[in-house]
Parts: structure tokens; C-alpha cells; sequence
């Protein structure tokens, strides 16, 4: 079976290739799951690869949000990518504009624009508005710990969730016990993230 070390490792003629038309992708891939992994491989290959990433930012497809993604790193940013970045995060695009926010976090660079910053704080879209509040928790080391509290008391179990993998991550042990009342959360994924962080504490 076709792995995806295989597709990252591929030539660049054959990366090429599948980014243009994922379905040649070898291996039981999704289309997108195919780009994905596609656009790491390409990201790897510098200045060539880069170039065919970049060339996809003004794509309005999950060809865009995966090259933005991979191109979101801090070898690799620069007034293109930061100018890409800026506008989906001021997008309708939901997806987009939840890769935006990975690759504001990803750089280090906290400067999305506070109506922007707001709409996804306040996103109906679960996954926004927790990645929301991660962006929120490295922008303000200092209010980590406010942040992450109320977090972990949102209705949004994605809050919670992604509050639980943040403490974990950092190892916040004054937000252990807080967060081990989480076992007994409905919700499942909340329940596996608050076991498996809780395990940093052991």
C-alpha cells in the first residue's frame, strides 16, 4: 500500500503532477487528504516546490488552504504568504479562514485585525472559535490561564477540547485539577482529551 512517506518523498515532477490532479495521487487517499499531503511534499522542495504552492494562494479550492497551511511557517513567510494569510482570514470561507488562523499561530505573528480576530471568537463554527481562543492564549502568554479556565467551562466542546490539548502542551499543572473534572464530560472527544493531557501530570 502507498504510504504517505512515499507521496513526501516523491520527485518533484511526480508531486507536480498530483497537485494538478489529485485523483493520480497513488494510494486510497481523499482528494483533499491527497493535497494535503501533496503540498507538505512540495513544501519541502526549495525554491521549486514553493513556487508551485505559492502560485495556488489565489485558489478559491482546498488546493488554497493547503498550500497556505504549509506555506505558514517560519522558514517560509514572507509579505506573499503574510498578504494571503490576511485575506482569508478576512474571508466568508469558513474552512479558509480556519487555516488562516492555524498559520497566525503556526508563524508567531499576532496581528490579525481586531473585527476579524472577533468574528472568529465569536464564530458558530465550533473548531473557529476554539482555534480562536488558542490564537488568543499565544498572543497573551500572560492571560493563558484566565483564558484557558473559562475555556474549560465553555458550552462549545470544542473549548474545551482544545483547552485541554493547550494545558497539556504548556503542562499548566494549576489547571490539572480543573481540568481532570472533565472525566466525566459527555462529550467524547472532551473526555479523550482531558485523559490523555491529564497524563502529563501523572
Amino acid at each position: 500500500m502507498f504510504s504517505m512517506t512515499e507521496i513526501h518523498e516523491a520527485t518533484l515532477e511526480d508531486l507536480q503532477s498530483w497537485w494538478i490532479n489529485p485523483s493520480l495521487t497513488p494510494g486510497n487517499f481523499e482528494q483533499d487528504n491527497a493535497l494535503d499531503e501533496v503540498a507538505f511534499g512540495l513544501s519541502r522542495h526549495i525554491p521549486e516546490g514553493i513556487k508551485i504552492l505559492k502560485q495556488s494562494l489565489k485558489d478559491k479550492s482546498h488546493r488554497h488552504r493547503a498550500a497556505l497551511y504549509f506555506l505558514s511557517t517560519p522558514k517560509l513567510i514572507d509579505d506573499e504568504i503574510r498578504e494571503a494569510l490576511h485575506g482569508a482570514i478576512s474571508g466568508s470561507d469558513k474552512d479558509t479562514r480556519y487555516t488562516a488562523l492555524w498559520g497566525f499561530i503556526l508563524v508567531e505573528e499576532f496581528k490579525i485585525p481586531e473585527a476579524q480576530l472577533s468574528q472568529c471568537v465569536e464564530s458558530t463554527n465550533e473548531r473557529t472559535a476554539a482555534l480562536a481562543m488558542i490564537y488568543l492564549c499565544r498572543a497573551n502568554p500572560n492571560q493563558r490561564v484566565g483564558i484557558l479556565r473559562k475555556a474549560l467551562k465553555s458550552t462549545n466542546p470544542r473549548l474545551r477540547e482544545y483547552a485541554c490539548d493547550e494545558i497539556g502542551d504548556y503542562q499548566i499543572s494549576e489547571l490539572a485539577g480543573e481540568m481532570q473534572a472533565l472525566l466525566d464530560d459527555p462529550h467524547k472527544d472532551v473526555l479523550a482529551s482531558a485523559k490523555c493531557n491529564l497524563e502529563f501530570f501523572d
